[in-house]
């Protein structure tokens, strides 16, 4: 293999985690979109009120500007790379929960 081929099958490997973290964002918001409108529904074994409903689907928005502030202090304490592995255990422990039906 090229020098220039092992570079760029390095970058794309590097860039496997970014994008694994977005698609997970992406997924915990789908995942809220369809969980508020099934408890909506009047045959939901879980009613809920329009404010809480609202709750539900902001405090993954709330959180974000805290977390996006807290991140770059922590990559230079911790490394990018721990960084990123500590960023997706919360979704990882939340998938995890939520197969099991604990939440």
């Amino acid at each position: 293999m090229s020098h220039q081929s092992e570079d760029k099958k390095r970058q794309i490997l590097s860039l496997i985690p970014c994008f694994l973290l977005s698609f997970c964002y992406g997924t915990n918001s789908a995942f809220v979109a369809l969980l508020t409108a099934q408890l909506r529904e009047d045959c939901s074994e879980i009613q809920i009120t329009l404010d809480q409903e609202s709750w539900i689907v902001c405090l993954d928005n709330v959180f974000t500007p805290v977390v996006c502030l807290l991140s770059g202090p922590l990559q230079h304490i911790i490394g990018p790379r721990s960084s990123l592995q500590l960023s997706c255990l919360p979704y990882i422990i939340a998938w995890i929960l939520t197969t099991q039906e604990i939440i």
